[in-house]
């Protein structure tokens, strides 16, 4: 029990680092440098950074059961 636990927090961890490396690295990341992204693009972007990879973690466990 406490290692699932410990592996949600880690998948967590990471995708609020993926989210905050889109939203704060992105204009320096010649891949998503685009001028024509607006700052509501890259906030979206950021968000399914998170909500995917928990998404799909939360569907895993489902499965699991």
């Amino acid at each position: 029990m406490q290692s699932q636990i410990l592996f949600v927090l880690k998948v967590m961890a990471l995708s609020a680092l993926g989210s905050a490396a889109i939203k704060y690295g992105g204009p320096y990341i010649p891949a998503i440098a685009n001028k024509s992204l607006t700052t509501s693009d890259l906030d979206a972007i950021a968000l399914m950074a998170i909500t995917l990879p928990v998404g799909i973690f939360g569907l895993f466990l489902w499965w699991n059961k």
